[in-house]
């Protein structure tokens, strides 16, 4: 399976539907001297910020959540349409034993169901890694990473 990501044709090779070697091209893939990760989630769950941006003005099916602390998006600003949740109150907050009301009342819109899309950014990307590792932990599985983050997508921004 062949695959764009952030400019760059990987060569992803599955195995029960996880990436298991990553190759920037066919000859490092066929000489077997390409560097390897292996993850559990794959890097499938990356969207880019052209993707985000298309996303943000063309559809209102997903949910974007911001994993900063909220003192970080009140200095720097947040993208359009995003809820800020800190990454680490997700195990509480995205798992069943946190009402869907009490949910709503602390955030502001309705708790993502298992099925909904999620996008996660942060800063840099280090965090919503984490968030997406948590997400899928509970369940949920159609949950995108947007890595370059707060960085890449304000660019001018004195971060």
């Amino acid at each position: 399976y062949q695959r764009r990501v952030r400019g760059v044709n990987l060569d992803l090779v599955m195995f029960r539907n996880n990436i298991v070697k990553i190759c920037s091209s066919p000859f490092l893939f066929s000489q077997r001297i390409s560097r390897t990760y292996f993850t559990s989630v794959s890097l499938l769950t990356m969207i880019s910020k052209e993707e985000l941006h298309k996303k943000l003005h063309d559809s209102n099916d997903f949910v974007l959540i911001d994993v900063r602390e909220p003192d970080e998006v009140k200095t720097n600003g947040a993208i359009e349409k995003a809820h800020n949740i800190p990454w680490r109150l997700l195990p509480t907050v995205l798992s069943d034993d946190f009402e869907e009301n009490n949910f709503e009342k602390e955030y502001g819109f309705k708790k993502p169901k298992r099925e909904d899309q999620i996008i996660f950014y942060c800063r840099s990307g280090n965090r919503s890694q984490r968030a997406l590792d948590i997400a899928n932990s509970l369940g949920y599985k159609n949950i995108l990473n947007y890595k370059g983050g707060a960085l890449e997508w304000f660019p001018d921004h004195p971060y």
